[in-house]
């Protein structure tokens, strides 16, 4: 393959921590692997720059800016700096929050004044980038707050519904979603859960969940990546819905019924295949196995059937309180328990066993490891549903279907202990925001019902392994905190 020599690696190499041979403009590992090949050439000094810090902090505490005196960013004196930070994003946070298209950002970024709604995302981007970093941490919160600010004064109360004359912008919803993971890392549970009613709110105001209720028909390739970066925007925001109000005991918010969207029509890339089209999510969950599904794809679903789950148990709760009918007699619900627990079952994927294996998985990127996780955590929650109606094996009459839910959670809290060991020595740059609260879940799990093991002795170390994950994130991230202080006080949690 003819091109010129680089003498740096590229990120990718970087990454995988590989000889890069350097050529340009695509190395043979990348080109092999039909990635793209990034090239940071010039990388800055460690730490923010003089003064930087300063200006930032000066910026905390004070009241939402009018768009017009929001501060400019100095984009010719920062420029490597903010390169950096793009890459810094691309690299480790983009393969967990897979929407933003690259090339299409980098169009319009390094633009002096690309409009505010651009200017917020970009600096929100920066924020949760500031979270995966050494270098860059101590700017995290300067960042958020500045962010915030201009998110504020970008949306005003423009983004209510009922507001027919409201325009909306996808950067700004896009913003306020890369917010409110940050916010789940490194802030706390309930500002995650009030900048998340807002992403709701903008979601469905802006008519993201209608998106492909007809084809568009263009072949427009700016249009196409649009429409895509809409869709992953829209089933981002749905995720985050099923897997932060399953803590509190919240009503989801985005509801399947209304959806008229596809799943993401590529794999999660920089670069989206823009002549494929994504599967709807209904055919999508009644698959048997995840085929032919990207990792995005595959984690949308394993979160689809986690939300059921947990909606599964508020139905048959509901039911009992309002004595409407016994539980254990009502064939809706079982047939409803079983469908979920025969998904689950199918969409579980064995445990990587050799190094080989672990590798693929970490290939993938980390929503597939990520799903390893949802997928098991789903199967807790149905033994969960038994537990809080009152069920038991020995006196019920489906006691045998019963005994084995349970057992399958067992066995699932426990490889999820054994894979968080693995998790720990990737450390927490890898970790997905969503994963602390599995962790948790699975903990307090095991704490109830250690008795039940077939090898009680397992159960005291999958615990142990499992808190002790939690307390390695917290040393980096303040959000597994709470978490820590509700299993280490009790073996209950919220759930």
């Amino acid at each position: 393959m003819p091109g010129s020599k680089a003498t740096a690696a590229c990120e990718a190499c970087r990454r995988r921590k590989t000889r890069c041979d350097g050529t340009r403009p695509q190395c043979g590992a990348c080109y092999s692997a039909h990635t793209t090949c990034i090239l940071v050439d010039e990388r800055p000094r460690r730490g923010p720059k003089k003064g930087e810090l300063r200006a930032l902090k000066a910026q905390v505490g004070k009241p939402p800016l009018a768009p017009e005196s929001l501060p400019e960013l100095d984009i010719s004196s920062g420029l490597s700096d903010m390169l950096h930070r793009d890459a810094l994003y691309y690299l480790r946070v983009h393969p967990l929050l897979p929407m933003v298209h690259q090339w299409h950002y980098l169009s319009w970024a390094q633009h002096q004044n690309p409009g505010t709604a651009r200017s917020t995302l970009r600096l929100a981007m920066w924020t949760l980038a500031s979270a995966f970093s050494a270098q860059y941490r101590a700017l995290g919160t300067s960042l958020y707050h500045l962010a915030q600010n201009m998110a504020h004064a970008n949306g005003t109360d423009t983004e209510l519904p009922w507001e027919t004359t409201a325009t909306f912008n996808l950067e700004h919803t896009q913003a306020w979603l890369l917010l409110a993971h940050y916010e789940l890392r490194c802030v706390d549970h309930n500002a995650a859960l009030q900048t998340a009613a807002r992403v709701y709110r903008l979601v469905q105001a802006s008519g993201l969940y209608n998106l492909d209720v007809t084809e568009s028909g263009t072949s427009d390739e700016e249009a196409l990546i649009l429409k895509e970066d809409k869709r992953r925007t829209f089933w981002l925001a749905f995720c985050l819905d099923r897997l932060v109000t399953s803590q509190d005991s919240l009503h989801m918010t985005l509801q399947e019924e209304m959806l008229h969207v596809n799943l993401p029509s590529s794999p999660a890339a920089p670069e989206p295949k823009l002549n494929t089209r994504g599967q709807s999510l209904r055919d999508a969950v009644s698959q048997s196995t995840p085929d032919g599904l990207s990792p995005l794809s595959e984690m949308i679903v394993l979160a689809t059937l986690y939300g059921r789950c947990v909606t599964h148990r508020r139905l048959a709760a509901t039911d009992a309180s309002n004595a409407k009918s016994s539980p254990g007699g009502d064939a809706s619900f079982w047939k409803r328990h079983e469908w979920l627990a025969a998904r689950i079952q199918q969409r579980t994927p064995s445990l990587p066993t050799a190094l080989s294996e672990l590798e693929i998985t970490l290939e993938r990127g980390p929503l597939a490891m990520l799903s390893h996780f949802l997928v098991r955590g789903a199967a807790i929650h149905l033994s969960d549903t038994l537990w809080c109606l009152g069920f038991s094996g020995e006196t019920a009459a489906r006691g045998p279907a019963i005994l084995e839910c349970r057992r399958r959670a067992l066995h699932a809290a426990t490889e999820m202990a054994g894979l968080a060991r693995t998790v720990r020595s990737l450390g927490s740059f890898r970790v997905h925001p969503y994963l602390p609260s599995l962790l948790a879940h699975a903990a307090a799990f095991l704490g109830r019902n250690r008795d039940e093991l077939e090898q009680p002795l397992s159960a005291p170390h999958a615990e142990r392994d499992l808190l002790e994950s939690l307390q390695q994130l917290q040393d980096s991230d303040p959000s597994p905190r709470q978490f820590v202080r509700t299993l280490e006080g009790s073996t209950g949690f919220g759930y």
